[in-house]
C-alpha cells in the first residue's frame, strides 16, 4: 500500500500527514507544487509513485471568495477530483474524496442521507458538487470513498470553534 495525500499542508491535510505517520503508512504528500486541474502533471505523478490510494484533502476552501473567483473555485474542487479520478482508475488506485454538505440546499429539516439530491446554491457548492459528480463519472464509482463534511476543526488556520470564538468576542 502507498498513500498519496493531496492537500497535504491544509488544515485537514497536515492532520491527515501527521496521522498517516504517525502509522507507519507509506506516504507521499504534495500540496500546491503540484496542480491538480493539471492532468498532465496528475497522471504523471500517479504512473511514477504508483499510489494503491489517493486520499484528496486539496480545495478551493474560500466560500465567499468563490462567488468573484468561480473559475479558481472549479480547478480546484471539480477538474482536481476528476484528473485524480481519470489518473487513479488509470492506476488502479481507490480514491478517498473530501466533499462538503454545502451540496445540498441546507433546507431540510433532518439529516441528510448520503443519497439525498443535491441543490447547491452558491459557486463554491456547484464547484464541490461537479467535482463529486466528474469523480464518479470518470471512476465510474469504483473504488471512491466521499466523505462529505462541514466545517473542519483544527489548531491552524480558519475553523468553527475559532469563528464562534470571534464572534463571541465581537
Amino acid at each position: 500500500m502507498k498513500v498519496w495525500l493531496v492537500g497535504a499542508n491544509g488544515l485537514l491535510g497536515s492532520v491527515l500527514r501527521a496521522r498517516l505517520e504517525a502509522l507507519g503508512a507509506p506516504l507521499v504528500a504534495t500540496d500546491r507544487e503540484l496542480d491538480i486541474a493539471d492532468l498532465q502533471a496528475v497522471a504523471g505523478f500517479v504512473e511514477r509513485e504508483r499510489p494503491t490510494l489517493i486520499v484528496n484533502a486539496a480545495a478551493y476552501t474560500r466560500v465567499d471568495d468563490a462567488e468573484t473567483h468561480e473559475q479558481d473555485a472549479f480547478r480546484a474542487n471539480a477538474l482536481g477530483p476528476e484528473n485524480l479520478g481519470t489518473a487513479g482508475s488509470r492506476n488502479g488506485a481507490s480514491i478517498v474524496h473530501i466533499s462538503t454538505d454545502y451540496v445540498f440546499d441546507g433546507r431540510a429539516s433532518e439529516p441528510y442521507r448520503e443519497d439525498a439530491p443535491c441543490a447547491p446554491v452558491s459557486a463554491y457548492a456547484r464547484s464541490k458538487h461537479e467535482g463529486e459528480r466528474r469523480l464518479f463519472e470518470v471512476t465510474g464509482g469504483r473504488s471512491v470513498w466521499m466523505i462529505r463534511t462541514s466545517w473542519l476543526f483544527g489548531d491552524t488556520g480558519p475553523s468553527f470553534v475559532r469563528r464562534i470564538t470571534e464572534l463571541v468576542a465581537e
